[in-house]
């Protein structure tokens, strides 16, 4: 079977990094949008491991941090640490269709969360309620509904292979 290039996991990372940002910017709810490239990231993270999933998630917080307001290295310090996180997964974790990306996602969600929070604590102290509000809530549960989806379109596309995703 041949392995996919961790060049094409980036790739389709980076572009629908700029969809979000830009075409997919109406799938608000209450001004919530959920964020699907950290969704994409878990998965990918997960199939490559730890050191593709940081270097992907790097790069991927990067292009986030040009497109939007945030201060430049504050999505990537994100991303790179779920990027870690979700790659030490790899072939330890059986991925089913439900439950361990909804497990995935939530986890995710919370990750990012709580290093925003920190950045925010000792960066931007002022703005710690804009981190901690209730449109984190609306965002982790958009990320619980819509992981399940994510994850099987990912797999039906094969850029998941099956041995990657079974218990070691």
């Amino acid at each position: 079977m041949r392995t996919q290039s961790p060049f094409v996991y980036g790739f389709i990372l980076v572009v629908f990094a700029v969809l979000q940002n830009t075409l997919l910017t109406p799938l608000q709810i209450s001004q919530v949008r959920p964020e699907f490239t950290l969704l994409l990231l878990v998965f990918f993270a997960h199939q490559r491991g730890s050191m593709e999933g940081m270097i992907i998630g790097f790069i991927t917080g990067i292009v986030i941090d040009l497109l939007g307001i945030a201060p430049l290295g504050f999505h990537s310090l994100i991303y790179t640490i779920v990027g870690h996180i979700f790659g030490l997964t790899r072939g330890k974790m059986y991925v089913d269709a439900i439950t361990m990306p909804v497990i995935f996602a939530v986890a995710a969600t919370v990750l990012s969360i709580l290093t925003a929070l920190l950045i925010t604590l000792l960066f931007l102290p002022l703005r710690i309620p804009s981190v901690l509000s209730f449109s984190s809530l609306i965002q982790l549960g958009m990320h619980a509904l819509s992981a399940p989806f994510i994850f099987g379109i990912l797999r039906v596309s094969k850029l998941c292979r099956e041995r990657d995703t079974q218990m070691l």
